[in-house]
């Protein structure tokens, strides 16, 4: 027994390096569902139907013509068109350059998002608000938000992809007020909730985080592997 213990502990420490980014990213999908279960059962339950009438309330305080143009235009940059084009012009890239680690990971992440949004969706089957006269008319579902899903997806592949250059904090900025913005502009124009969003992030970033998880352990698997086979 002693022996097994001591044969363990000096495989985690000879594979720390590896094992602690797994156990982190584990941690942090886990952390994630059960902020998103115990959200799902709080709406399902209507206890934050006042939180949120409340805070549409307080947004729609602030309209104005200027507002009602900048995110009405705005929130489609993680609408289903840009997302296409921005997701398939990344491919192209990544194919191009033969970084297929990373066309995997980004095509798993944006695209898996998606289906799962869309999945989310009919199984909750949330209406939609209907505080005020909208400036914008959505049929699907309220909860989780697909725009917050998808930016959260599409931030996440890109701040991924550019963690490994002198660039990382400068896109990390980037992708946080893009994230931030298509959020609120859903709200602005009145056809999420905010729980809606806050659903749509913990679960695009459950999803993203084990995407990553699942292609770096495939990766170690085979470096591994080629190590012990040269």
């Amino acid at each position: 027994m002693k022996q097994r213990a001591r044969s363990l502990l000096a495989y985690i420490n000879t594979r720390r390096r590896e094992l602690l980014p797994i156990c982190a990213a584990l941690s942090l999908i886990m952390i994630s569902l059960v902020l998103f279960v115990n959200l799902a059962d709080e709406i399902i339950g209507g206890d934050t139907i006042n939180f949120d009438r409340a805070a549409l309330n307080y947004i729609y305080d602030y309209q104005s013509a200027f507002l009602d143009n900048l995110f009405r235009y705005g929130t489609a940059l993680a609408g289903a068109e840009i997302a296409i084009i921005l997701t398939v012009t990344l491919l192209i890239y990544l194919a191009y350059r033969k970084r297929f680690r990373q066309f995997f990971l980004s095509i798993s992440i944006i695209a898996g998002a998606q289906i799962l949004n869309l999945m989310l969706k009919a199984s909750f089957a949330r209406d939609r608000p209907d505080p005020w006269e909208q400036i914008v008319t959505e049929a699907s579902y309220s909860f989780p938000s697909g725009h917050a899903m998808m930016s959260n997806a599409i931030a996440v592949t890109v701040v991924l992809l550019a963690w490994r250059t002198r660039y990382r904090y400068v896109v990390l900025v980037g992708a946080l007020i893009y994230v931030m913005f298509i959020g609120l502009s859903r709200l602005y124009l009145g056809v999420h909730y905010p729980t809606d969003i806050i659903g749509g992030w913990l679960m695009s970033i459950a999803w993203a985080t084990l995407c990553w998880a699942t292609i770096h352990i495939i990766a170690n698997k085979r470096t591994i592997r080629i190590d012990k086979g040269a």
